[in-house]
């Protein structure tokens, strides 16, 4: 008697298991929610919005030339350039994804997987200029719509919540930081929300896990394992150097401002607020060591690199990091 022919289970791949799993968590059907176009529309919308209302404040504020308040808003004081040196960076990087797949080169196998194509990069960038940019613009409307006053404890307050939001975007969830799961963030996971055009902090879920694991291991640089990810991640900090004292000085003018009685001073003139709070912050001694601690851990990662392979190169290398310590002594 002849057996009846067995059934072959199809295998189904675990990226197509991923891409039903993730649009079941959100209870979604498996065609696109959106498309790419439609979400860069959206915040490109909102960014010309956004420099609509700069025009109109703009021609509202006759004492004032165009190219002085730009300056105000983007990178006079050091609470504003820090944020808009991200974008920028993020943007850098981009090209710098773009440029590595027209050559034909797959830079996860140097960097790890999760890296995003440049479009997510982009739209990710996009948003958090809409963001820095309606932090901006907040006071300078309420000042010339509603007349309000203490101008630059607004304009102040207005740059930390710039600050929060990138600090929040690089730890947001899903990420290790708020517990999740690491199947929540892993490369498939990301390369399916892609696919179908989730929300960027989904998209970029992956590498901003390890954007931030990189980033804590670096400053363990001696005791921590240091690849070709955390040599760049490293030496784009050495490049932030400036924003990192600015950082500091924000953090300073803060703690200053808002601690000291609002009659000590004229609060009502930006540049005066600055002038009268930062006081001691700017040659404090934790600037100092805000301006050379990317040079300190990029220092020890070529040494760590020159103890485990005796390289001279590495002994030199070590040397150019080790110059920026002289320079910040001198100016403190």
């Amino acid at each position: 008697r002849r057996r009846p022919p067995r059934r072959v289970r199809a295998h189904t791949p675990r990226s197509a298991t991923i891409h039903r799993s993730v649009h079941a968590s959100h209870g979604e059907t498996m065609a696109p929610a959106t498309t790419f176009a439609q979400s860069a529309r959206n915040e490109i919308s909102l960014f010309a919005a956004l420099v609509i209302v700069f025009g109109v404040v703009a021609a509202r504020d006759q004492e004032q030339e165009l190219y002085e308040l730009v300056s105000r808003l983007f990178w006079r004081t050091a609470s504003a350039r820090p944020p808009v040196l991200i974008i920028a960076i993020l943007v850098g990087w981009a090209g710098v994804v773009r440029c590595a797949e027209l050559a034909g080169l797959r830079l996860s196998r140097c960097i790890g997987e999760g890296v995003s194509p440049p479009k997510v990069i982009c739209r990710a960038a996009l948003g958090l200029l809409d963001i820095v940019l309606l932090c901006r613009l907040a006071p300078f409307v309420a000042r010339e719509v509603f007349g309000t006053e203490h101008f630059g404890r607004w304009c102040l307050l207005a740059d930390l919540v710039a600050y929060a939001c990138c600090g929040f975007y690089l730890v947001a969830p899903p990420s290790g930081v708020f517990l999740s799961p690491e199947h929540a963030y892993d490369a498939e996971r990301c390369a399916a929300h892609v696919r179908y055009d989730h929300a960027a902090v989904l998209q970029t879920a992956c590498s901003r896990a390890s954007l931030f694991k990189t980033l804590v291991e670096s400053l363990c640089a001696p005791f921590a394992p240091v690849t070709f990810w955390h040599v760049i991640v490293a030496d784009y900090a050495t490049s932030m150097a400036k924003a990192m004292g600015d950082m500091h000085v924000t953090t300073c003018v803060a703690w200053r401002g808002f601690a000291s009685p609002v009659s000590t001073m004229d609060v009502d003139v930006h540049g005066v607020f600055w002038e009268e709070t930062r006081g001691a912050c700017v040659t404090s001694e934790l600037n100092a060591y805000a301006l050379a601690l990317p040079f300190w851990c990029r220092l020890f990662q070529c040494l760590a690199v020159l103890r485990r392979t005796g390289e001279a190169k590495n002994f030199w290398n070590a040397c150019k990091y080790a110059t920026a310590f002289p320079l910040v002594y001198a100016g403190y």
